[in-house]
């Protein structure tokens, strides 16, 4: 019945009442609980720009989030946005699989290698992938190119995700890391790959 909703108000629609809804429900909840105004940017953070696409860090956000609040809270909230990232990402990919261009990079003999042996174990690489701190994580990818189940998908990278900020948040908690190191740390992360791309260019 609800794919049957969405199917006659459209997707386009649907994404947007949708969008409405959860900023109406963010807003409300900024202006409720003021207290947690941090995990809520968190969140929208986690959701829009953690999506694999672009590679923003989010290694020093939880890590400074982790000396204000719960480990597990930062972890819950950050593998939520990420979730609602991977979703938007698996059917993007998928949409853009089916051009021509896409096809031809399918059918690299690299790509093809790659695919071959997340096929092994899709699952596990996604979780494990999830897990380590990287830039760029080429495991969602080949999943979404392997034709992996969208559930499957979505669990893997949520509990990869989920053990990522609570690990990180910890060692915020723990070590109460200088907010100077975390911005410093923050910059490194985004232009060291910038500058790497622009001298292959």
């Amino acid at each position: 019945m609800g794919c049957a909703m969405v199917s006659r108000i459209g997707y386009k629609q649907a994404l947007l009442y949708s969008a409405i809804g959860l900023s109406a429900i963010l807003t409300t909840l900024v202006i409720l609980l003021p207290g947690a105004r941090l995990l809520i940017a968190f969140f929208v953070y986690t959701a829009t720009l953690n999506s694999g696409l672009i590679p923003f860090p989010t290694m020093t956000v939880a890590i400074f989030l982790g000396k204000s609040y719960s480990p597990f809270l930062v972890a819950a909230v950050g593998m939520l946005g990420s979730a609602v990232a991977s979703i938007v990402t698996y059917y993007l990919v998928t949409k853009l699989s089916r051009k021509e261009r896409m096809r031809r990079i399918e059918d690299n003999r690299l790509v093809r290698s790659w695919k071959a042996l997340a096929r092994r174990s899709p699952f596990l690489s996604l979780a494990v992938f999830n897990t380590i701190p990287l830039p760029m994580d080429p495991s969602r990818f080949l999943a979404i190119f392997n034709r992996y189940s969208l559930v499957r998908y979505v669990t893997a990278i949520s509990l990869g995700r989920f053990v990522r900020y609570f690990l990180l948040a910890m060692l915020g908690e723990v070590f109460r890391i200088p907010n100077g190191i975390l911005i410093a740390l923050t910059v490194s992360l985004v232009a060291v790959p910038l500058l790497i791309r622009k001298d292959n260019t």
